[in-house]
């Protein structure tokens, strides 16, 4: 029952935290320097929230300055990416793209340079996930402007895909630094990141529209939303490490992976209304036995 709780702690967190961001993209008009702005708000939040969990204490070595620097890209670009997917396809794609992504990755990152085993459990479940990734998009091609929704589509599995190979190196790094002080300067760094896209932002745009964007995006209500949307994506970190002491590593990873795809297509139906087609439930059905092949 202890469990049970805890996993469903586990499945409204990530729901919720998925939701306060497709509500935050349709409070904002779909132009760069709007989700950028976004992104800026919630690096500050970032950075406050891990000052606080290490306790005013933080950490500085070339380890924890030179993975968060690599970090803070990755967490940026699926940031903005995010964003933006949401305003292209449902939310429910979104995470079974970056679910797809980061797990086909991991297989082929841990047989080629970890040494792990090549059974044919993880060749069925990469090839399932890949499926399942494809599956939902073919259609998108016949229909107009789809063509750019698909490219959306396959950078956002590609940068999952990536952000996968770094946590696999940071997490088997034998100098492991400080976990709280690398996610703090991943945030500090994400706000620099910020700041060097609003120059670009300005050549391009204009000084109208970063006027525009910093009333529209800094607004009370948008500020105080990615503010209460830290509290979430922080507690779906703790609520998992104690998942971790409860249950076994494949357990937990199955059970997981399989609730967030399962949670954010109830989001996406029942709350957004958005309409998955046959497409989007079989790659669902096959992501979540591909997932539990894995383990």
């Amino acid at each position: 029952m202890v469990v049970f709780l805890w996993v469903m702690a586990y499945t409204l967190l990530f729901m919720s935290t998925n939701g306060i961001m497709k509500k935050v993209q349709q409070g904002i008009p779909q132009s760069f320097p709007y989700v950028v702005g976004v992104n800026l708000i919630n690096s500050v939040f970032g950075a406050i929230a891990f000052y606080f969990i290490g306790k005013l204490h933080i950490g500085v070595d070339g380890y924890i300055l030179g993975y968060g620097l690599i970090f803070s890209l990755f967490v940026s670009s699926c940031i903005i990416l995010q964003l933006v997917m949401y305003s292209k396809v449902s939310v429910a794609l979104t995470t079974l793209l970056s679910t797809c992504g980061s797990i086909i990755t991991s297989i082929v990152y841990g047989i080629a340079f970890l040494g792990e085993p090549c059974t044919w459990q993880l060749v069925v479940a990469a090839v399932l996930l890949l499926v399942a990734a494809i599956l939902p998009c073919r259609k998108m091609l016949s229909v107009k402007s789809g063509a750019s929704a698909v490219v959306l589509c396959i950078v956002w599995f590609a940068i999952w895909g990536a952000r996968a190979i770094f946590q696999n190196t940071f997490s088997n790094d034998p100098n492991l630094p400080d976990t709280n002080s690398m996610f703090f300067f991943t945030n500090t760094f994400s706000i620099g990141w910020c700041l060097i896209l609003f120059i670009f932002c300005r050549v391009k745009y204009g000084k109208d529209e970063i006027h525009n964007m910093r009333k529209e995006v800094f607004r009370p209500k948008v500020v105080l939303t990615m503010a209460v949307n830290t509290l979430p994506s922080n507690l779906v970190t703790v609520v998992t490490v104690i998942l971790l002491q409860l249950l076994p590593l494949s357990v937990n990873s199955i059970i997981t992976s399989s609730m967030g795809l399962i949670g954010t297509a109830v989001l996406s139906v029942f709350i957004f209304r958005e309409k998955l087609s046959r497409d989007n439930y079989i790659a669902l059905v096959l992501a979540i036995i591909a997932i539990i092949l894995k383990h």
